[in-house]
């Protein structure tokens, strides 16, 4: 078993998910994950070509919805909130992966966290200068005295430089990965409200839940529900559960 320190991995939601993909065709197989060491755990095996999602949900021990199940999903590990999930089919015959609404809501508050240090030390700092500012410009004169103390000084500034070198790049990296997650996810609705899977299009057309008929307007197929009046374009019908 290897361990692989990766501190900012959760920054890197999709960049984490296409290494644990490259780490199994390697023969390291995921197999733990400590959120507060920030540690991944692998397990050599045969190398083998892996499809990893990860997801966070704050309701723990769920199990994987049905669709998911369906599609060959297996939850690999769950660690708090966090859990990662895999598949061993081919990438382009996976059709359903796990949402990403938990990951966004949770980046946001982090990134509320980080951008609230960020502004207590900019304005702590802000402050110091100005007094210093002050007393440069009216002319007053200090005098430093010498004291074990200051290593104290010296600790809590280093302290303080790096937390805001840390919320600075956690700011902009989260802000990033969101604008991924959330593009991602809007690409994923459009493209599943456009498309009408062939097997469900025949389902509801045995059932006679769905008739299909010419536009009156033009040749464009125009497919209308028996439990509605509305006729609605094929390419703009969503089917919902």
């Amino acid at each position: 078993m290897i361990k692989v320190f990766r501190p900012f991995w959760s920054y890197y939601v999709s960049k984490t998910e296409a290494w644990l993909s490259s780490m199994a065709k390697k023969g390291y197989l995921l197999v733990g994950l400590n959120r507060w060491t920030r540690c991944f755990f692998f397990r050599q095996d045969k190398s083998k070509s892996i499809t990893y999602r990860i997801g966070y949900d704050k309701i723990k021990g769920v199990s994987l919805s049905t669709s998911l199940l369906e599609e060959d999903w297996v939850k690999v590990i769950q660690s708090g909130n966090w859990y990662v999930i895999s598949n061993e089919k081919p990438l382009n015959q996976i059709k359903t992966s796990t949402v990403r609404d938990g990951i966004i809501k949770h980046n946001k508050k982090i990134m509320f966290v980080f951008t609230g240090i960020l502004i207590y030390f900019l304005f702590q700092v802000s402050f110091s200068l100005l007094i210093m500012g002050i007393a440069l410009l009216s002319g007053a004169s200090g005098e430093v005295v010498e004291s074990p103390l200051w290593i104290l000084t010296y600790i809590f500034w280093g302290i303080e430089i790096a937390l805001i070198i840390l919320s600075i790049y956690s700011v902009i990296k989260i802000k990033k990965t969101n604008k991924y997650l959330i593009s991602e996810k809007a690409s994923t609705k459009n493209m599943m409200e456009k498309r009408l899977p062939k097997e469900k299009e025949k389902q509801l057309k045995r059932s006679g839940q769905m008739i299909v008929k010419e536009s009156l307007v033009g040749s464009i197929p125009l497919i209308s529900l028996k439990n509605g009046s509305k006729q609605w374009n094929i390419a703009d019908i969503i089917f919902t559960k």
